[in-house]
């Protein structure tokens, strides 16, 4: 996964945490003080009934109770109201919709929340006294349906605000994510063209940012490489123009490498030579013993110098003078063999 997209979601579950937990709180709260408001109200509303009520039941003024019982209908929140008598006998009402049964709604004895036909209602009980002597009970039969759909446009609400935050912030992200890896996307360029031997102007070189670092450690890269091919390419010309014959092989004598004098020496092409093992330069002139203790020579001291005769693609014989030096790695383990060899054969030849 890229920087840029690493960055994005980084933000976003910062900034989602964050608005979730302030968002959260806040909506906790006021869900509670909503729902404790309301509780507060039907409380009250029940002390309040209790004791209007209380009076004119316990003279049995029926006239008083059906006026209080009518004159509830001007608050909007009290929809029926039921007196009954300590016989469990409805004594007055405004109850003229059958939401429930009265058997029902007169076996409720506690505080109780129903839903019917969509609507939500709180029916509440309370027992009224005066002096220690029951007279009876109160139904309240409140519609809370608008308190509890202000509550869930509230949560909607609030749900609304946390996914256009989350919204906002993603977008946000995005851009400064983008704008953050536009330079490192210049740099990631200039790197692909420098491992492809271009030269370039690395870009950002002048930002004080870790940027700019970043911009002066590829330019610094760039100058190296550049040092490096130049010394590389003169390296090659040696190697390719020099007289003596020059054959590199891994530990086993596979050939790897030669050089054009060595071409011209053995009488085989690069291609020819590549793969192969020095074997096929042998002579037969040396005994085995010879090649033992050669390269008995070089596992002990590194290094072996002498005369030798091989034998070209031609047949012919050729006497070389012959150096081969060991190459190891940290460990101390052979890892290659190198071989400059001088065609000495004129030379033996007026000896």
């Amino acid at each position: 996964m890229s920087f840029k997209y690493r960055f994005i979601i980084a933000f976003v579950t910062l900034e989602a945490f964050f608005i979730i937990l302030i968002v959260g709180v806040n909506f906790f709260t006021i869900d509670s003080t909503s729902k404790n408001q309301m509780d507060q109200q039907l409380k009250s509303l029940k002390l309040l009934m209790s004791d209007l009520v209380k009076a004119p039941m316990s003279v049995y003024d029926l006239a008083t109770l059906d006026n209080i019982v009518l004159n509830t209908n001007t608050v909007e929140s009290i929809k029926y109201v039921f007196v009954v008598d300590n016989q469990n006998r409805v004594i007055s009402s405004n109850y003229d919709k059958k939401i429930l049964s009265l058997d029902i709604i007169n076996s409720i004895n506690e505080d109780k929340t129903i839903s019917v036909s969509g609507k939500t209602y709180k029916f509440l009980f309370k027992e009224v006294f005066t002096d220690d002597i029951k007279l009876g009970h109160i139904h309240l039969i409140v519609d809370i349906s608008d308190s509890i759909q202000a509550i869930q446009t509230n949560k909607k609400n609030t749900y609304s605000i946390i996914f256009l935050e989350i919204l906002i912030s993603t977008i946000l992200a995005f851009f400064i994510g983008q704008r953050l890896t536009r330079n490192l996307l210049d740099l990631k360029s200039s790197a692909e063209k420098i491992g492809n031997n271009e030269i370039v102007k690395i870009p950002h070189l002048d930002k004080k940012s870790e940027i700019g670092v970043l911009a002066n450690a590829i330019n610094t890269m760039q100058n190296d490489i550049q040092q490096r091919n130049k010394e590389l390419s003169l390296y090659e010309k040696i190697f390719s123009n020099t007289q003596e014959g020059i054959c590199i092989t891994d530990a086993e004598g596979q050939i790897l490498i030669v050089n054009n004098a060595f071409e011209s020496m053995s009488g085989y092409s690069q291609d020819e030579l590549i793969g192969n093992n020095t074997r096929v330069l042998k002579s037969g002139v040396h005994e085995n013993s010879f090649y033992k203790n050669l390269w008995l020579e070089i596992l002990k001291n590194g290094i072996w110098h002498g005369e030798i005769v091989n034998r070209n693609k031609e047949g012919e014989l050729y006497t070389v003078l012959l150096n081969i030096s060991s190459i190891k790695d940290a460990s101390s383990k052979i890892i290659n063999f190198i071989a400059i060899s001088s065609d000495i054969s004129l030379l033996k030849e007026k000896e």
